[in-house]
């Protein structure tokens, strides 16, 4: 829900009352948690919507990703404890890559399998992680996920037909038909997550091979937590593993609660009912910068809103036409109105998050020159635009297509909007390709501009759904996946990011950045660059 909305009339009754229920419904499930001093060790995070399942598929939005991301059961995380803020100041980077599940690990002299030896963990359900329980899981996630199989086998490159060997019990082999810098990157995503396999294989059928009808409402991982109950839609609540013997902070229950109003969640963190709220409005996180038991921190990210062009379109086909639209688009403009100043403008082909990158070629906002480009393109009057958009991709996107729709048509550019209420229309119309232009948001699954530029523009890209096929690109990109040597690696992002400005892919608008609103009462936030917060590091005071 977008700030504009609190404006109708009798809204701010709706709100109220929503937000008074919401505290009752929160307070209900407090208390002391047997700490010994009567002070409440829970944390209760307030997301937009908790899923309908808790499984890597059906994908549920970004509550799948934050309750999958919470239960800490990959392969690999990120040691940010010598990153600057503690990766709230400068992203994480590939050597921050530790072993969460796994103990060590080794690249094979002919680089295509990686050796892992796993740690002694245990599941709440009693069973010990074993090479097994990796094989099974990565295996699954490839044959049931979409996502998971693209990110694995393509833009990374892992043998889709035997991505894991069994070596022995503590004993994985990760096989791989080439080998990249993002190999142990992709498995710190939680459509990775490692599942006890015994347990899972338990209430697998002939028909469910996977298990998938258990696993939809069912846990069975090796991180810190065990499922105490799941509302599908309304919230999971977990509650220590007690088997699990890694480091954590003092919490006695994490609590993922739906609360689809943002004005509601951004009340709810006010008056200390909730201690973390997810995916606030820019407006309803400013509200909260200096209230009171109340932290509002802006982190850096990867993440990046952008205006894709389908170039299908016989105009937008046109790289002059992309450029001149490009150009018509005060990026700073859009910040202060559409952002509230959080975000940054877009400033070149790859984020300007990432550490060491400083390209030639930078956009520019020049009116004259993008009428005269799109005079040479053979549109001296424009065209119509249809802008297609949805909240559910980026929450803002209403109030940037009213913008974008005003700054285009300086350039005779006439734009109409599209909002597409659902986020499963949305997708669809999307990965169809049903779209002229549309505003998207890119929040990489790895912090790092190879994983960005393979998975969004490459020509045989699942996130490519717009025609951009360009060969020196593709070259460019195969070439920093396969160095292994840091200055090659920054000329190639440099060169990558020059020819993007040229080309326009896409319009990127914006470097977002991680916003976390949450209780003052809460210590230890060790931001990812991915993304979603992971409770095992958190305490409450």
């Amino acid at each position: 829900m977008n700030a504009k909305s609190i404006r109708h009339r009798g809204r701010g009754l709706v709100v109220a009352i929503a937000a008074a229920a919401m505290v009752a419904a929160c307070g209900s499930q407090s208390g002391d948690t047997g700490n010994g001093d009567g002070s409440d060790k829970s944390l209760t995070i307030a997301l937009p919507a908790v899923p309908n399942n808790l499984d890597i598929q059906p994908y549920g939005g970004p509550g799948t990703s934050y309750v999958l991301a919470g239960l800490s059961s990959t392969l690999f995380t990120y040691d940010t404890s010598k990153v600057p803020g503690e990766g709230c100041d400068q992203l994480a980077g590939l050597d921050a890559i530790t072993g969460q599940l796994v103990d060590t690990w080794s690249l094979s002299g002919d680089r295509k399998s990686i050796k892992l030896t796993l740690k002694d963990q245990t599941s709440a359900n009693g069973n010990k992680l074993t090479a097994e329980d990796v094989k099974w899981s990565i295996e699954r996630a490839i044959a049931i996920a979409s996502v998971a199989k693209t990110t694995l086998t393509q833009t990374a490159e892992y043998d889709a037909d035997n991505p894991v060997t069994v070596v022995d019990e503590k004993t994985a082999q990760l096989n791989l038909k080439n080998s990249l810098p993002i190999d142990t990157a992709v498995l710190t995503h939680p459509m990775t997550t490692i599942y006890d396999s015994v347990e899972a294989k338990k209430h697998a059928t002939g028909d469910d091979p996977w298990a998938n009808k258990w696993m939809q409402t069912n846990l069975a991982v090796f991180g810190p937590w065990k499922l105490d109950s799941f509302t599908p839609g309304d919230q999971v609540v977990l509650v220590p593993n007690p088997n699990f013997t890694g480091p954590r902070g003092n919490l006695t229950k994490v609590t993922f609660k739906g609360v689809p109003d943002d004005s509601t969640r951004a009340q709810l963190i006010r008056r200390g009912t909730v201690q973390f709220a997810v995916s606030l409005s820019y407006s309803q996180f400013s509200s909260l910068d200096g209230a009171a038991g109340v932290t509002a921190k802006q982190c850096v990210s990867p993440t990046r809103d952008t205006l894709i062009l389908n170039l299908n379109d016989p105009a937008l086909s046109k790289v002059e036409v992309r450029q001149a639209i490009s150009m018509a688009i005060d990026r700073k403009a859009l910040i202060q109105g559409a952002y509230r100043d959080l975000a940054k403008p877009a400033v070149s082909g790859v984020s300007g998050s990432y550490p060491g990158v400083s390209p030639q070629k930078t956009y520019t906002f020049d009116v004259a020159k993008a009428k005269q480009l799109l005079a040479d393109a053979g549109y001296p009057n424009g065209f119509p635009l249809e802008l297609t958009f949805s909240t559910t991709r980026v929450a803002n996107a209403p109030q940037s297509a009213v913008l974008l729709q005003t700054m285009l048509k300086q350039i005779g550019i006439d734009v109409t909007l599209n909002n597409v209420a659902a986020a499963a229309t949305f997708a669809d119309l999307y990965y169809a390709s049903k779209y002229q232009a549309v505003i998207y948001q890119e929040p990489p699954a790895v912090a790092y501009p190879y994983y960005a530029f393979k998975a969004y523009n490459t020509g045989t890209s699942g996130q490519n759904t717009y025609g951009f096929k360009n060969a020196q690109f593709d070259q460019l990109v195969q070439q920093l996946g396969a160095s292994s040597d840091a200055q090659q690696q920054t000329s190639l992002i440099n060169q990558l990011a020059d020819l993007s400005v040229d080309t326009m892919p896409e319009v990127y608008l914006t470097d977002d950045a991680a916003l976390y609103a949450y209780s003052s009462s809460v210590t230890g936030l060790k931001p990812s660059p991915y993304g979603p917060l992971s409770p095992v590091d958190l305490s409450r005071s």
